[in-house]
């Protein structure tokens, strides 16, 4: 009777112990495959239309406008009547969104922040050429790269307008 009910205990204990062994083996692959991208930023042409965008860490998305672009090369686009009016101005008015924050909720914490940089594009622009997203993980990793951008865009404005009236000179 003793040994059946040490043979027992072992079988119990082994099998608590390759269980336990196999759920933390679950865990090691879950946490290995587990997507960590970041969103690449495209380049943007200088006539664009330029949201900054970034994660708020409250399960959304907050974007402000950047820079309304060029209104002739805007492509009016036929919006749903379904959608409210806020879908139809960041397409085809963005610039009376300026100053504003738009929210794009979000229905979990995002781990895969390409795919996060990729719903703000669809939403922001859409599938137009003259709209670009600047996005980061967060507003702390968003400040470096709207810098660096307005930087380079006040450099190309005033190359392109100094530079004519320099050769005229």
């Amino acid at each position: 009777m003793k040994w059946n009910l040490l043979i027992g205990l072992f079988v119990l204990a082994s099998f608590s112990i390759a269980s336990a062994d196999a759920s933390a083996a679950r865990v090691k692959r879950v946490q290995a495959t587990t997507p960590d991208s970041e969103y690449r930023n495209k380049p943007i042409a200088i006539d664009a239309t330029v949201w900054y965008c970034a994660y708020d860490g409250k399960q959304a998305i907050s974007c402000r406008l950047g820079d309304p672009g060029e209104p002739t090369k805007r492509i009016q686009e036929q919006i749903d009547p379904r959608l409210p009016a806020l879908a139809h101005g960041i397409r085809n008015h963005p610039g009376q969104l300026a100053g504003k924050n738009i929210s794009i909720p979000l229905h979990t914490v995002p781990f895969d922040f390409e795919m996060v940089g990729q719903l703000a594009e669809a939403v922001m622009c859409g599938k137009h050429n003259s709209c670009a997203v600047i996005f980061a993980r967060n507003m702390v990793a968003l400040t470096p790269l709207v810098r660096t951008f307005e930087h380079q865009r006040l450099a190309r404005r005033e190359s392109s307008t100094v530079g004519p009236l320099a050769a005229a000179n």
